[in-house]
């Protein structure tokens, strides 16, 4: 392990007390959820036709937490290693470099609470089993920064060379560019020292530690990236909510998790103003955040002194709102970034509902599942880009 990892914002640690119990994820503590079967349950409240009453949708007990609102760490940190299996296709083949290491040796078995899963092509990651895991926010900010540099590439002598992830966590989309583009170096950028071993392993494991590696520190300190404004591309998944925005019940007790959902270090103004330190004149800045601060994203962008190029909304469900978006970004001519140094605290409500981007850009769209539930044809090309078996819904079962 490193040093101490970096300081939270003031008072972050007291939101984050360890426990050996957690807030269920799937009911946030109330032990029910709503029955989804019909067509009349969609919505929570419902309007009666007869009568005009709202009608509470029925509820019946999660099935996550067994009705207890709960779920404990202790029962998944003794829970043995696991080796996740891939499904596949049989007539499905590997694309990509190969994983060096072999699953079967005892030296790469995972640890106790761990699990070892497949990410990209036969490359695997090792993740903690209550822990923060990679998503398809991951997967769709690396195929989107994959794409932007290939369209670069085709249309301008674009060179890529170096690519640094920003809080990139367990390393997902820090290794999922370094499979598509072999010749690169690879920084990635983290201040959870746990995240760090972990992301570590799966480096060693898949045999890229040649130009792969992670530094243990904190994003917003520039003494952490020597290098300076050196990289092509930049990635970043900074966490989605604020903490004084967050009702208690919803954080995490688990610290690795919560510091990975919540803005502890900072959150998209954090990275923006990092981005703009570590970018090469000519480079892409990639960066994820939740559709909910579309708004928030832009005036950070803004104020880092980055302009937008384009952006993809990723739609869970069709005829659903977004999710999440990802953002490409560049330096802006003759622009300097206007946030001091150090975390960088969001916005207040009136600053973000009177900003107003002084231009347009282009915005392009993937839904994940059809009103089906069966994977578009767009998402199906985004995992065969980034090297994922395709599982139609009736063979997943």
């Amino acid at each position: 392990m490193d040093a101490v990892d970096p300081p939270l914002i003031p008072n972050g640690d007291r939101a984050l007390q360890g426990s050996n119990d957690f807030v269920c994820w799937k009911c946030s503590g109330t032990g029910l959820k709503f029955v989804k079967e019909t067509e009349r349950n969609k919505r929570r409240k419902q309007v009666d036709d007869e009568t005009g009453q709202a009608v509470q949708c029925p509820k019946i007990p999660c099935g996550v937490c067994k009705g207890k609102g709960f779920l404990s760490h202790e029962r998944n940190r003794a829970r043995p290693g696991e080796i996740r299996q891939l499904k596949a296709p049989q007539d499905w083949t590997f694309s990509g470099p190969s994983a060096t290491g072999d699953p079967n040796d005892p030296i790469w078995q995972p640890a106790q609470g761990e699990v070892l899963c497949y990410l990209t092509g036969n490359w695997r990651i090792y993740q903690k089993v209550d822990g923060h895991r990679y998503s398809t926010d991951d997967l769709c900010t690396a195929w989107y920064a994959i794409q932007q540099v290939l369209n670069l590439q085709r249309h301008s002598e674009y060179r890529l060379a170096r690519h640094l992830d920003i809080g990139c966590g367990l390393g997902s989309v820090l290794m999922m560019v370094a499979w598509k583009f072999t010749h690169l170096t690879n920084v990635g950028l983290e201040a959870q020292s746990l995240s760090v071993e972990l992301a570590r392993r799966s480096i060693k494991f898949n045999g890229c530690d040649n130009r792969v590696t992670v530094r243990h520190g904190d994003l917003s300190d520039p003494q952490n990236v020597p290098e300076g404004p050196v990289f092509d591309l930049v990635t970043g998944t900074p966490p989605y909510f604020p903490v004084d925005k967050t009702d208690a019940l919803t954080l995490p007790l688990l610290m690795e998790r919560g510091l990975c959902a919540f803005e502890f270090r900072g959150g998209i103004e954090t990275y923006c103003h990092a981005a703009k330190q570590y970018l090469a004149p000519h480079g892409r800045f990639i960066v994820c955040q939740t559709a909910l601060e579309i708004k928030r994203s832009e005036l950070a962008i803004d104020l880092a002194g980055l302009e937008i190029t384009s952006r993809l909304d990723v739609i869970g469900k069709e005829g659903k709102p977004a999710l999440f978006v990802v953002f490409s970004t560049k330096h802006r001519v003759d622009s300097a970034s206007t946030f001091s140094s150090g975390l960088l605290s969001a916005p207040t409500h009136d600053a973000v509902a009177s900003f107003v981007l002084p231009y347009t850009y282009p915005v392009e769209t993937i839904v994940v599942r059809d009103s089906e539930g069966n994977r578009t044809s767009s998402y199906m090309r985004v995992m065969e880009d980034m090297g994922k078996p395709v599982m139609h819904k009736s063979n997943e079962a």
